[in-house]
Protein backbone atom coordinates (compact mmCIF):
# COMPACT_ATOMS: atom_id res chain seq x y z
CA UNK A 1 0.00 0.00 0.00
CA UNK A 2 2.47 2.20 1.12
CA UNK A 3 4.65 2.38 -3.03
CA UNK A 4 0.80 2.69 -4.46
CA UNK A 5 -0.14 5.59 -2.56
CA UNK A 6 3.45 7.12 -2.88
CA UNK A 7 2.73 6.84 -7.00
CA UNK A 8 5.34 3.94 -7.84
CA UNK A 9 2.62 1.28 -8.91
CA UNK A 10 1.61 3.87 -11.48
CA UNK A 11 3.47 2.96 -14.47
CA UNK A 12 3.54 -0.31 -17.02
CA UNK A 13 6.28 -3.01 -18.01
CA UNK A 14 6.32 -4.12 -14.48
CA UNK A 15 8.22 -7.40 -13.53
CA UNK A 16 5.81 -10.01 -11.91
CA UNK A 17 6.36 -8.92 -8.49
CA UNK A 18 5.60 -5.39 -9.11
CA UNK A 19 2.58 -6.44 -10.86
CA UNK A 20 1.11 -8.30 -7.78
CA UNK A 21 1.22 -5.58 -6.11
CA UNK A 22 -0.14 -3.08 -8.52
CA UNK A 23 -3.40 -5.81 -8.40
CA UNK A 24 -3.50 -6.11 -4.30
CA UNK A 25 -2.55 -2.03 -4.32
CA UNK A 26 -5.66 -1.35 -6.92
CA UNK A 27 -7.67 -3.73 -5.20
CA UNK A 28 -7.60 -1.51 -1.70
CA UNK A 29 -7.46 1.77 -3.71
CA UNK A 30 -10.87 1.23 -4.99
CA UNK A 31 -11.95 -0.73 -1.56
CA UNK A 32 -11.03 2.46 0.59
CA UNK A 33 -11.42 5.07 -1.81
CA UNK A 34 -7.66 5.74 -1.75
CA UNK A 35 -5.49 9.27 -3.43
CA UNK A 36 -2.10 8.28 -4.33
CA UNK A 37 0.54 11.17 -4.79
CA UNK A 38 1.68 12.08 -8.03
CA UNK A 39 4.80 9.95 -8.56
CA UNK A 40 6.85 13.77 -9.91
CA UNK A 41 6.67 14.95 -6.13
CA UNK A 42 9.34 12.56 -5.35
CA UNK A 43 12.98 13.83 -5.39
CA UNK A 44 15.56 11.89 -6.50
CA UNK A 45 18.17 14.52 -7.93
CA UNK A 46 21.21 15.07 -5.61
CA UNK A 47 20.83 11.82 -3.80
CA UNK A 48 22.79 8.68 -3.44
CA UNK A 49 21.15 5.41 -4.09
CA UNK A 50 20.92 4.43 -0.90
CA UNK A 51 19.02 7.43 0.28
CA UNK A 52 15.92 7.09 -2.61
CA UNK A 53 12.69 7.62 -1.53
CA UNK A 54 11.96 4.39 -2.45
CA UNK A 55 14.67 3.20 -0.45
CA UNK A 56 13.63 4.75 2.86
CA UNK A 57 9.56 3.28 1.83
CA UNK A 58 10.86 -0.03 1.89
CA UNK A 59 12.42 0.62 5.28
CA UNK A 60 9.47 1.78 6.55
CA UNK A 61 7.61 -0.84 5.50
CA UNK A 62 10.05 -3.64 6.77
CA UNK A 63 9.86 -1.84 10.12
CA UNK A 64 5.99 -1.36 10.22
CA UNK A 65 6.35 -5.51 9.50
CA UNK A 66 8.89 -5.95 11.76
CA UNK A 67 6.91 -4.15 14.63
CA UNK A 68 3.06 -4.81 14.91
CA UNK A 69 2.08 -2.16 17.33
CA UNK A 70 4.65 0.50 16.65
CA UNK A 71 2.89 3.83 17.59
CA UNK A 72 1.58 2.11 20.88
CA UNK A 73 5.28 1.07 21.50
CA UNK A 74 6.96 4.26 20.97
CA UNK A 75 4.61 5.86 23.39
CA UNK A 76 5.13 3.34 26.16
CA UNK A 77 8.93 3.88 25.87
CA UNK A 78 10.79 5.49 28.14
CA UNK A 79 14.06 4.66 27.70
CA UNK A 80 15.72 6.60 24.09
CA UNK A 81 18.27 3.40 24.30
CA UNK A 82 15.22 1.91 23.89
CA UNK A 83 13.72 3.75 20.82
CA UNK A 84 17.12 3.70 18.92
CA UNK A 85 16.61 -0.48 19.56
CA UNK A 86 13.19 -0.37 18.14
CA UNK A 87 14.30 1.85 14.83
CA UNK A 88 16.91 -0.48 13.61
CA UNK A 89 15.22 -2.52 11.06
CA UNK A 90 16.87 -3.24 7.61
CA UNK A 91 14.76 -3.64 4.29
CA UNK A 92 16.28 -7.37 4.06
CA UNK A 93 18.46 -7.85 0.23
CA UNK A 94 17.31 -4.56 -1.05
CA UNK A 95 20.71 -2.57 -1.18
CA UNK A 96 22.47 -5.93 -1.98
CA UNK A 97 20.33 -6.63 -4.69
CA UNK A 98 20.35 -2.81 -5.82
CA UNK A 99 24.02 -2.33 -5.75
Amino acid sequence: MLFGQAGFLAGEGMDEYTSRLKEEYDHLRKKYNLKPLDQHLWKFMRLRPVNFPTVRLAQFAALVHALPGLFRKILETENPATLVKLFSVRAVGLLENAL
